[in-house]
Order: structure tokens, then sequence, then C-alpha cells
């Protein structure tokens, strides 16, 4: 299963584009991998660039909208950012990669 990548702006898929560089992270750089039960919350640390859904959904409140992130997409976070919530996507546990 190929990974999906949800990016924040569109210009940075064309910059991707034109570069030749690729918007999945390493496997090998992840830092910390998280699992959230159905009625739990995780706020990210403020220092994570992107987050990778391994597992079930994600729904991440995140610059004052809400996004859906399901199992094998990545998505992209700002540095200058208020603090992230994470929470489970239905009655299944998300398992999240968090990438510094």
């Amino acid at each position: 299963m190929a990974a999906n990548t949800i990016e924040p702006r569109w210009w940075q898929s064309i910059r991707d584009l034109w570069t030749g560089t690729t918007s999945q992270p390493e496997r090998l750089a992840c830092f910390r991998r998280v699992t959230i039960e159905e009625t739990k919350a995780y706020t990210l640390p403020r220092d994570i660039s992107q987050i990778r859904v391994v597992r079930g959904g994600a729904w991440v409140s995140y610059q004052r909208e809400d996004v859906v992130v399901y199992s094998g997409q990545t998505l992209k976070l700002l540095p200058d950012r208020e603090g992230i919530v994470v929470t489970a996507i239905g009655r299944e546990l998300a398992e999240i990669e968090l990438y510094r």
C-alpha cells in the first residue's frame, strides 16, 4: 500500500515535483510511535514536523481546522503553530509515528 501525503500548502507539492524530492518521511527517522485509544487525546510536542498514521485513522485539530488522516497518510506540520491535538477516529486505536 502506497503512502499518501496531505500537504498543508499546495506549493509544497509543486516544489517537491520540481526538485525531485519526496514528501514521505524516512522510516528510520521516526522519533516516537504513539497509540491513541478511542476515548483519549494526545497533544503533539512542539518539535514534531510531521506525523504518519500507521493504523486506524486520526482526527487532527491543527491551525483552527480539523484534518482527518487515514492509515498510510502523512501530515506535514508548520513549525510556528499552537498545540496540536490528535484523537482516534471511530472505535479503533490510532497508531501514529512522530517525526522531528
